[in-house]
């Protein structure tokens, strides 16, 4: 905060000055001697008159001579006014001027004659503001033409009295009045304004001054005061100092162990440096002395005061936002941000920044009150809002209306507030349609999230600069976890939180990690939702590093990390074909519900999540590419990720689910009827491929919407209908993040040298629980080709899963229970009969029996 002092003492000396002019010589270059513009001016010596005499077209005119005094002084003069004087026809006697130009930039004091009130007043003019001090009786100049003697007095502590004689009376005051904000002076002068019929109606008699020039005796005093960082002062001055004088001792901060790096002067400027930030006070002060003037006047002792605190995160916070203003309800069509002072201390906004998408602006000296709003909004928009409480920002940055990051920074650099939007699970309605505000409920609940952002409530679509109308105590209990780990490179990678956490209880010890292999560990200082660790020595290659975030870490509510899961870290390999697979699809989601595809990782490598895209396949040849994310992030060994637009919804239709295996992107469309869908490198390499159709789901269900289509076994071919299944009921007919419910990983007992089954009872009932028959297969030699047929017990065929086909060297052949007819099988017993020929001429031949048990899904 910055508080500004003004002293105010000075002290007069003697130098005495004095002129007098009674016009009896007929030149303007006698003494005094007067400047200006003469030419419009006539001096008549015999009548010891000056008159004015300006040629039509000209509408002032004005002379000065030298004058210096003002303490003690008195200045005497006539005129004379051949006409009733008024706005457009009067004269000005300027007693003390700094120029001998009236303009802008002339400081001095002046009597002006005339103008509407027909009166006699005195005025000051400063800074290019005039200001009446004292104003003299209405209407004695109401007359046809008036002569009058006029006669003022400044003694020196600057008390002003002035004196009007009309005619042959006697003088009378007019007023009077304490002045001493101009002490110098160095013209007098005298103004004439006229319209073309009063051109030559002015005349003036003997003028006479007396009095005393300034004379520096006045001690040197502190006009303002600027404490900027807590680290830096500097001292405006109300006149030039003796720099020899400027020096450390003679600047002491009071009760606080602060030193001084550098002390300078710039002309009346001076600036402290101390050598670290002074202590939070809330009225700290400090004692200045011995600093001289030029004429060697020595400042009295000093204490100028000041309150000063660091400020902290969220002392100021992010309590509003119109991110989508059109179409607008009532408020303007414009975007706005608010803020809110949550300290519990005054502070002054002036030189925080606002920074919105990367563009950053100014905010302009405005005190915010304890447990105030103030709304920042454009230039262009300023006059749009009515109320007080509100800030022009020139250069205000944009909100793009899908996402985007706000920050605050204060006077010092540092972050007070960071969000970015759309807020997390924000529920769709009307509303994010546009016109209504983003309002914080709870200001002491930095979570951000839905939980503690909403639309406003109030029918205007905000609360601009007043409290917000979803205003509540909204405490965060909620636990804070980790969303994801990213790969920086060999010595470095960074762990991504739920959540802003309490960066005091980061340590290298609370990650569940060997701390020898941790150099440091740092907090993103922006939004505090993520550290980076540097590691001692390079990541070995295939070695896996497990993360582990102890409770000790907290989010800012002090709730504690309670993350089960267990995170890894280490060097990625390069991705190459079959070293991932498509593991689920989900192409015909329910209403509502969001289509995805599930992963596998089923080599022996570390994969970057960011050389990983989606695409389809048209003529061989890959089509767009989908990104699955830019964050670094590792598929490990063994592991699932799940990909989708809306990873919020995933998680409310399946529970529970492993939400550090979402991944949210965009994918490619995904047909109900069928398509295709590979994985990809970015450079287009195929690393697996599915060509999909609904006629290889379950074809007894009554609907394939909301049922996912579920791989067999990660090993075994992508494209063959016998891979895939429906999954379960029992599962919710899908199964992200999790084994399939149809899984089989073929390594039942084998009970014929080259063909088994991996259980002979089977339930085709979508319970997830021996849904199809599965005919395993290790042919002696490749080149076989043959025919699997299903008979019942009567020995009538059924079902034809193989129709003369080259087998695979070995696999599998899935049987879902249905016959030829597409009625699901009877429970009963059942032979497969298995007839294959290879190239030479060798037969092979096998009956298996099999069970088919339960009944048909309710």
């Amino acid at each position: 905060m910055i508080r500004y002092f003004l002293f105010i003492l000075f002290f007069p000396t003697s130098i005495y000055c004095q002129f007098s002019e009674n016009w009896n010589n007929n030149t303007f270059n006698s003494i005094p001697e007067w400047i200006g513009q003469t030419d419009l001016f006539t001096i008549n010596g015999d009548s010891s008159y000056l008159y004015l005499n300006a040629p039509e077209g000209v509408s002032s005119a004005f002379l000065f001579t030298e004058s210096k005094a003002i303490e003690n002084a008195e200045w005497n003069f006539s005129i004379g006014l051949d006409f009733n004087p008024s706005s457009s026809n009067y004269c000005m006697v300027y007693l003390c001027s700094s120029s001998n130009v009236w303009d802008e930039n002339t400081q001095g004091y002046y009597i002006k004659i005339g103008d509407t009130s027909d009166e006699v007043s005195l005025w000051k003019r400063k800074s290019g503001v005039d200001t009446k001090i004292i104003d003299g009786r209405d209407k004695i100049l109401d007359t046809s033409s008036c002569s009058l003697n006029i006669r003022v007095t400044r003694d020196d502590i600057g008390n002003w009295v002035l004196y009007t004689k009309l005619g042959e009376t006697e003088y009378i005051k007019e007023g009077e009045v304490n002045d001493i904000e101009i002490y110098e002076s160095t013209y007098f002068g005298i103004y004439c304004k006229f319209t073309k019929t009063r051109r030559d109606k002015f005349h003036f008699g003997a003028i006479s001054v007396s009095g005393q020039a300034y004379s520096d005796h006045i001690p040197p005093k502190i006009e303002q005061h600027q404490l900027i960082g807590g680290a830096i002062l500097v001292l405006s001055m109300s006149e030039i100092l003796n720099s020899e004088t400027v020096v450390e001792k003679n600047v002491k901060v009071v009760g606080c162990d602060v030193g001084i790096n550098d002390i300078s002067l710039d002309e009346d400027l001076i600036t402290v440096s101390f050598d670290h930030k002074v202590c939070d006070a809330e009225n700290g002060a400090i004692r200045l002395s011995g600093f001289e003037d030029v004429n060697d006047n020595v400042i009295r002792d000093t204490i100028i005061y000041y309150t000063y605190f660091k400020t902290s995160r969220y002392d100021i916070e992010i309590s509003e936002i119109m991110v989508d203003p059109s179409p607008e309800v009532e408020l303007p069509n414009c975007e706005y941000v608010e803020v809110y002072n949550n300290s519990g201390h005054i502070i002054n906004l002036d030189s925080y920044k606002l920074i919105i998408n990367g563009k950053s602006s100014l905010i302009g000296d405005y005190i915010l009150e304890t447990s105030a709003y103030v709304l920042l909004v454009s230039e262009s928009n300023f006059d749009l809002f009515d109320q007080e409480n509100k800030i022009s920002i020139s250069g205000m940055g944009t909100m793009t209306n899908q996402e985007g990051e706000i920050l605050l920074v204060d006077n010092e650099n540092k972050i007070i507030d960071a969000i970015t939007y759309p807020f997390s699970d924000l529920s769709e309605s009307f509303k994010s349609e546009g016109g209504w505000s983003l309002e914080k409920k709870d200001l002491n609940n930095q979570d951000l999230s839905s939980c503690n952002w909403g639309y406003s409530l109030d029918l205007k679509g905000g609360t601009p600069g007043v409290v917000n109308s979803i205003n509540k105590m909204n405490i965060d209990d909620s636990e804070p976890f980790v969303r994801f780990l990213s790969f920086i490179d060999d010595n470095n990678f960074k762990i991504h939180f739920s959540e802003a956490m309490d960066s005091s209880v980061i340590w290298s010890t609370s990650l569940g990690m060997d701390s020898k292999l941790i150099r440091n560990v740092s907090v993103d200082t922006i939004f505090l939702s993520s550290i980076n660790v540097k590691l001692v020595d390079e990541m070995i290659s295939n070695t896996i590093y497990s993360i582990n975030p102890s409770i000790d870490i907290t989010d800012l509510a002090g709730n504690s990390f309670q993350n089960s899961y267990t995170w890894r870290m280490g060097f990625p390999e390069k991705m190459d074909s079959f070293d991932l697979c498509i593991n689920e699809l989900m192409f015909n989601s329910s209403d509502g519900g969001v289509e995805f595809v599930e992963i596998y990782n089923r080599s022996n490598k570390m994969i970057n999540v960011d050389d990983i895209y989606l695409t389809h396949l048209e003529n061989d040849m890959p089509d767009k590419l989908f990104a699955l994310n830019s964050n670094h992030q590792l598929i490990f060994p063994g592991d699932y990720i799940v990909v989708c637009n809306d990873t919020a919804q995933l998680q409310k239709e399946y529970t529970p689910i492993i939400k550090q295996q979402l991944i949210e992107c965009d994918i490619p469309t995904l047909n109900n009827d069928g398509g295709n869908l590979a994985i990809v490198n970015k450079s287009g390499q195929v690393i697996d491929y599915l060509q999909y159709t609904e006629d290889m789901q379950f074809e007894l269900l009554n609907s394939f919407s909301g049922v996912s289509l579920e791989r067999l076994n990660y090993n075994s071919r992508t494209n063959t209908r016998n891979n895939w299944h429906s999954a379960s009921a029992e599962s919710g007919y899908a199964t992200p993040t999790k084994v399939n419910s149809q899984f089989s990983d073929g390594q039942a007992i084998v009970k014929k040298d080259w063909i088994w089954l991996d259980d002979e009872c089977f339930s085709p009932n979508s319970d997830g629980n021996k849904d199809y028959l599965r005919i395993n297969y290790k042919m002696p030699e490749v080149g076989y080709s043959g025919t699997v047929k299903v008979y019942n017990k009567n020995g009538i065929p059924v079902q034809i899963l193989a129709d003369n086909i080259l087998f695979s060297s070995e696999g599998f052949i899935q049987w879902d229970g249905i016959q030829s007819n597409h009625v699901k099988a009877p429970m009963g017993i059942y032979i497969i009969y298995v007839e294959l020929f290879s190239t030479k001429g060798d037969v092979l031949k096998e009956k298996l029996v099999c069970v088919v048990n339960g009944g048909t899904r309710k």
